[in-house]
């Protein structure tokens, strides 16, 4: 088996990479995921808690404001997300319960809004290019790239644990 990533057709040969490693990246958290129940998609790992629904919606919404807001300057506007029952505040470990759906639902509004990152990942011609955010700082456009793929993982990581935490929660290890 290759695991080499192919880089993606992009008008900058560095943006084509980190795109590749992007996708390959939900890839590999989605294959560790596997087949989740709604009950398990919805579970809270203590009350409040985060859920691999809860997860995946952020995840989505992250993508969506640093890549189409940010980088693209579009407003990203998701009506999954809108169903999420609250904002997240992870300071104080507080997610919203996530709506009862199959996997399958998150995963098609994760790979809509994912179509159109790589769409702008492919036109960047400049990683060096800044853009400025609400706080005030200056980023580059590389550094809000890797940002995203970095907490992708991370979520994607609690997302997996998640789920084993649901199937091993009645059960002695």
């Amino acid at each position: 088996m290759d695991f080499d990533t192919p880089p993606l057709a992009s008008a900058n040969l560095e943006m084509g990479v980190l795109a590749g490693i992007f996708a390959d990246g939900t890839r590999e958290w989605r294959d560790e995921l596997g087949e989740v129940d709604e009950d398990a998609i919805v579970w809270q790992c203590y009350p409040e808690g985060y859920s691999v629904g809860g997860l995946i919606l952020h995840i989505i919404e992250v993508e969506g404001w640093w890549i189409h807001e940010v980088i693209a300057g579009k407003k990203f506007m998701l009506p999954e997300l809108e169903l999420a029952s609250g904002e997240i505040d992870q300071d104080n470990f507080k997610w919203p319960a996530p709506p009862r759906r199959p996997l399958s639902w998150y995963y098609e509004a994760q790979d809509r809004v994912r179509q159109e990152t790589l769409d702008i990942l492919r036109n960047i011609t400049d990683p060096d290019a800044e853009r400025k955010v609400r706080s005030g700082h200056t980023m580059s456009v590389r550094w809000i790239v890797q940002h995203v793929f970095h907490h992708e993982a991370y979520h994607g990581g609690q997302a997996v644990m998640a789920s084993v935490l649901y199937r091993f929660r009645n059960q002695s290890l």
